[in-house]
């Protein structure tokens, strides 16, 4: 296999995965698929704590400035 093959094929089996919304996937094999999906899970799950914690931010800033008003 040539030295640039070598190259692409890491590339393609690295741990850092991108995915573009509508990219087209019948290129990727099962394993890259399912390497994908577990990777936007996981992007999904910490997107919906930095929400969480956001909301737990502005419940507490509103309850302490609804508490100084009264």
């Amino acid at each position: 296999m040539a030295r640039d093959e070598d190259d692409f094929f890491a590339a393609r089996n690295s741990v850092s995965v991108q995915h573009a919304i509508g990219e087209p996937l019948d290129a990727f094999s099962l394993e890259e698929l399912a390497r994908r999906v577990a990777f936007l899970r996981a992007e999904i799950e910490r997107i919906d704590a930095e929400i969480h914690r956001k909301k737990a931010s502005l419940d507490v800033a509103a309850a302490f400035f609804k508490k100084g008003s009264t």
